[in-house]
């Protein structure tokens, strides 16, 4: 793993970005020591879903697909080592997986061929929107969702006796106040750590805040729900110090200011959830204080009235501000339940969008370019279909069950020190699983995101069954 470590850094140098290859070769160096530590890539993971680069100067295929790279890499290197399993992947699990690649493979393949060798056999629905005969083989759309199930047994063959829950939470908590403190610190400054080519301006786009490595404010707010979840699950359940409140408070601060509701809206959700499976006066009390802080914090500065400012229309009818969302779902579902079945195809959507669709807002003042879905639901429905989009959320809603059964499992075994760091775990993801599947309404979920909470979901419930086993296997 050191030498695959070094092969990425030195892969980054083909960037030409000179502060990327310095952040992401320590980012690197920390995720290795840590693998060690706790003898689990989930560190790694942790670095490519939080403070990794997006959008930067100079980002080739290569790096932004690198956690493709790595999942691919970790998962040949795990069985080539041979190490005995702690967990193994269930054949039901297996078998979900199997067949999410398997309709990607059936969905995506009539693009090639239709590409390269013209036989004129795909005309469904779709081609009354886009050719399959494209002016690309569009795997880049198709990638993710192909080797995506990679990631999620990586992600549960990581585990092993070994594994330390407690170095895998500092990590995460190192990688989170390097994110924090630093786009805080590019918010007040507007001084740019990492040069962005994103467009500038979204990416300065006045009091949001937006995160050093991610290019607009939604983005990083997304990427602050998955220690969100973590910290103040170990907080609200006394696994860790009130230091860690300190975080939290910034965290809660940040995603806050990105002054995006569905963001704000998720954040809530995320807490709610961890809240009712902790739910203690004792607690409660606590939480109030801390709540009353943030939220007076939040009043004084003036974050709430900027908030409400951005819910509401800017012309004098007071409505509701849907930042063309409606435009965007008038655009794309209408070609979803024209085409239910595969939708458009992997990258149909945007190769049919390239030049925009163009709408005027009431009045002619302004008008808004639809380019994008947006939308998780949508996304997928319209690359995937209906049917996909089904299999995929329905595996999303499976993990929230099976998490909710870990949590009751381990309730029975508390006081046992590993049974304790399971229940804190499988709290957090419950609440991120749900934070995300609302979140996926008017905004997309990142596949790797989706992949990683599946494999961990799956982990968690397998260790909790494998500990209790052996915890009531009498010894001979």
């Amino acid at each position: 793993m050191k030498l695959f470590s070094i092969f990425l850094a030195l892969v980054s140098l083909s960037s030409g970005n000179i502060q990327f290859f310095v952040f992401y070769s320590c980012l690197l160096y920390l995720s290795y020591n840590y693998y060690l530590k706790t003898s689990s890539i989930i560190p790694y993971i942790f670095l490519f879903l939080v403070p990794y680069p997006i959008s930067f100067i100079g980002q080739t295929v290569w790096l932004e697909k690198a956690i493709y790279v790595f999942s691919i890499f970790s998962l040949m290197y795990m069985s080539f080592k041979k190490r005995n399993s702690f967990i193994i992947v269930k054949p039901w699990q297996r078998y979900v997986l199997f067949v999410i690649v398997v309709v990607t493979l059936l969905i995506y393949l009539p693009i090639p061929i239709e590409t390269y060798l013209n036989w004129g056999i795909f005309t469904g629905p779709e081609e009354n929107y886009i050719s399959n005969h494209r002016n690309s083989h569009m795997l880049g759309f198709a990638l993710p969702m192909i080797i995506g199930p990679v990631l999620s047994i990586a992600v549960v063959k990581s585990f092993s006796y070994r594994t330390d829950f407690g170095n895998l939470y500092k990590i995460l908590k190192v990688f989170t106040w390097i994110i924090v403190v630093g786009s805080l610190i590019r918010y007040i400054t507007q001084i740019e750590f990492i040069p962005q080519g994103y467009i500038a301006s979204i990416r300065n786009d006045g009091f949001r805040l937006s995160g050093f490595m991610n290019p607009d404010s939604i983005g990083y707010g997304k990427t602050l729900l998955i220690p969100l979840a973590f910290i103040f699950s170990y907080l609200i359940s006394k696994q860790k110090s009130g230091r860690d409140a300190y975080l939290l408070f910034f965290i809660i601060i940040s995603l806050f200011i990105t002054f995006s509701r569905i963001i704000v809206a998720s954040t809530v959700i995320v807490m709610i959830v961890i809240v009712l499976y902790n739910f203690r006066i004792r607690i409660m009390l606590k939480g109030s204080l801390f709540l009353f802080i943030v939220i007076s914090f939040l009043i004084f500065s003036g974050a709430v009235d900027k908030l409400v400012l951005r819910s509401v229309s800017s012309d004098s009818s007071s409505s509701l501000n849907l930042s063309g969302r409606d435009l965007i779902y008038t655009t794309g579902i209408p070609i979803v339940l024209a085409s239910p079945y595969v939708g458009l195809r992997p990258g149909g959507y945007v190769s049919m969008l390239i030049e925009g669709v163009s709408y005027s807002y009431e009045g002619g003042k302004s008008i808004m370019v639809v380019q994008s879905a947006h939308s998780f639901y949508l996304v997928v429905a319209l690359e995937w279909g209906i049917p996909f989009l089904i299999f995929l959320v329905g595996v999303m809603i499976h993990c929230i069950y099976l998490l909710h059964k870990t949590i009751h499992l381990t309730n029975k075994y508390i006081h046992l020190k590993d049974y304790q760091q399971i229940r804190t775990w499988s709290v957090a993801l419950m609440g991120l699983i749900v934070g995300f599947l609302l979140l996926g309404i008017t905004d997309f979920i990142p596949y790797p995101v989706v992949f990683f909470l599946i494999g961990l979901s799956w982990s968690l419930n397998l260790m909790a069954k494998k500990l209790i086993s052996s915890h009531l296997t009498p010894v001979e």
